[in-house]
């Protein structure tokens, strides 16, 4: 019974992770200079918390 309650919440995850991605791919292929201007946003973020340790 736990392990057939693990795996259907593997399978709904799975399933939320596809389409969470399609999503995200769906948004990107309408918006690709914004996505674009984010990804630099958070790279920019990353680098500077990164270099202050």
């Amino acid at each position: 019974r736990v392990y057939n309650v693990g795996q259907r919440r593997a399978e709904e995850a799975a399933f939320y992770a596809e389409l969470g991605y399609e999503e995200a791919a769906d948004m990107i292929r309408r918006h690709p200079a914004q996505a674009m201007g984010l990804a630099v946003g958070v790279g920019v973020l990353i680098g500077l918390l990164i270099a202050r340790r």
